[in-house]
């Protein structure tokens, strides 16, 4: 069976995003700039695109790992060492500060994440492999 999970967003992501973007709308639209206009447009349109196209799914033995089309992630699941909280802001396919985790995998790999509902993603991944070491 398929398991789906998106990623957790929180509030710190909505207000970075919505105040990095509102000055410039502001200042396009106060000059009538309509080629900005459009350009903010199709910007926030691809990271609303983003914020919704963030998964991780788990098929069988794979993770497969989402972020539209920058992060197209296969994760074996029995590769996976360990999983443990991280405070990274580092770039990731995660739209979380707060509610990062580190995955890693074949000995040396790392990808962080932020499911949503953290808990049963670990349940699932723990179905498949339970000797991943969960440091949460």
């Amino acid at each position: 069976m398929i398991k789906k999970f998106y990623s957790k967003v929180d509030a710190f992501s909505v207000i970075l995003f919505v105040f990095s973007l509102l000055y410039p709308v502001i200042i396009a639209i106060s000059l009538k700039d309509y080629k900005i206009l459009i350009v903010l447009f199709f910007l926030i349109l691809f990271i609303v695109y983003l914020f919704y196209d963030t998964n991780y799914t788990i098929y069988k033995n794979n993770l497969k790992i989402r972020s539209g089309f920058f992060v197209n992630e296969n994760i074996d699941i029995n590769s996976i060492k360990a999983i443990k909280k991280t405070s990274s802001i580092l770039s990731a396919p995660a739209f979380s500060i707060s509610g990062r985790i580190e995955i890693i995998y074949n000995n040396a790999k790392t990808i962080t994440i932020s499911p949503k509902n953290d808990k049963v993603f670990f349940a699932e991944l723990l179905k498949v492999n339970p000797n991943i070491n969960i440091e949460i």
